[in-house]
């Protein structure tokens, strides 16, 4: 890693340290991936992989529909 530079999705410090709590946690707090495992199972269960296999269905088709707008394309023409 760059010195100075994070490259971390959550706000960490260099260290990898959360820097919004510091080492403290809240037990009534939960990251987004206890929460999806809570809901839709462990990683490789059958509703986690229904799932995953949806969201990136629709993950796809939003970036699809956002790049024929940006073109000024109409599904139709995308289509034929």
């Amino acid at each position: 890693m760059e010195e100075g530079i994070c490259k971390s999705y959550y706000p960490t410090d260099c260290l990898g340290e959360n820097i919004m709590t510091k080492g403290k946690r809240n037990k009534n707090i939960t990251t987004f991936d206890e929460h999806i495992d809570k809901r839709y199972g462990k990683i490789g269960t059958k509703k986690r992989t229904e799932f995953e296999i949806k969201a990136k269905a629709f993950a796809i088709g939003e970036i699809i529909k956002e790049e024929r707008r940006l073109a000024s394309i109409t599904q139709e023409q995308l289509a034929g």
